[in-house]
């Protein structure tokens, strides 16, 4: 059973199991003869000759069916077929889990990328909000001649940059106003005005201005040319402003749009009267004098 087991597990052809299974019987008959003749019929030299032989041919029909056979019928067609067809398929399946080890690095490239990228607008935010922190000048809070305090706002290379422009009776007012300065002063827009007697008064109040959620969104695109430009369409579909000019890659084109986001907010605007002049061509009814009077209504 030692020497049949492994025979018989091994992918032969059917004939060769079948002879180790032959052998094995006509081994385990010898065994039984053994055990019958053992000891009254058992030569101590010789032994029984007719057991040996019987076991021995056993044994050989055994060797047979799983040494020789191999060795004479080779490989089949069928089983060169069947291992070329495996041989195909796990190149195949090598071949899918090297795309899908590709497409990992790829990913994990564009992380990295992200990653590198986050961290430089991080570093850049830093920077800007350490500018921010980051003054040339400082304040001065003082008492003037008449006995009212005031402050100004002094450049480290002496020249005056802002001051109170009236005095406090206290110097607790002074110091108000200067904080409401600092505190205003960085978010502050800037509204721009012809002349000076288009100036409201110091009375008059007004609504900062806030920031509202866009109602519309940046196009990129390439153009007939291959250049790379963007436009800004509103969520009513007209287009309300355009980059004017292509760039030669899309990453000088995304840069665009993000400077116009940074610059966009604090620009400065102008005010806007809103009164207006309508011009009327008429005719006169007796068509004597000019042939055209202009009439300019408010």
């Amino acid at each position: 059973m030692l020497v049949a087991g492994p025979v018989i597990r091994l992918p032969l052809k059917s004939w060769a199991n079948y002879a180790a299974y032959v052998g094995q019987s006509i081994c385990f008959v010898a065994a039984v003869w053994f055990i019958l003749v053992f000891p009254a019929g058992w030569n101590v030299q010789t032994g029984s000759q007719p057991v040996i032989i019987l076991y021995a041919v056993g044994l050989a029909l055994i060797v047979v069916g799983g040494g020789l056979a191999p060795l004479v019928a080779g490989v089949s067609r069928e089983d060169l077929e069947a291992s070329e067809r495996r041989g195909s398929e796990l190149a195949s399946e090598l071949e899918a889990v090297r795309q899908e080890r590709d497409e990992f690095e790829s990913e994990l490239e564009a992380v990295r990328a992200e990653t590198d990228a986050g961290e430089a607008a991080r570093s850049g935010l830093q920077t800007t909000i350490d500018s921010l922190y980051a003054s040339q000048a400082r304040f001065e809070l003082y008492e003037d001649n008449a006995g009212e305090w005031r402050w100004r706002l002094r450049h480290r290379n002496g020249q005056s940059i802002a001051d109170s422009g009236e005095g406090y009776t206290r110097r607790h007012n002074a110091q108000k106003g200067m904080q409401s300065v600092r505190r205003n002063a960085l978010g502050a827009t800037t509204l721009l005005f012809e002349s000076e007697e288009q100036l409201p008064s110091e009375e008059e109040t007004f609504e900062p201005v806030e920031e509202t959620e866009s109602r519309a969104s940046f196009e990129m695109y390439e153009d007939a040319s291959g250049e790379h430009r963007w436009r800004l369409r509103h969520e009513n579909g007209n287009i309300i402003g355009d980059s004017g000019e292509g760039y030669a890659s899309r990453r000088n084109a995304q840069r665009s749009i993000d400077k116009i986001r940074e610059y966009v907010g604090p620009a400065d605007y102008l005010w806007l009267d809103p009164t207006a002049l309508r011009c009327i061509s008429t005719k006169p009814g007796n068509g004597a004098g000019d042939s055209s009077i202009a009439t300019a209504t408010c």
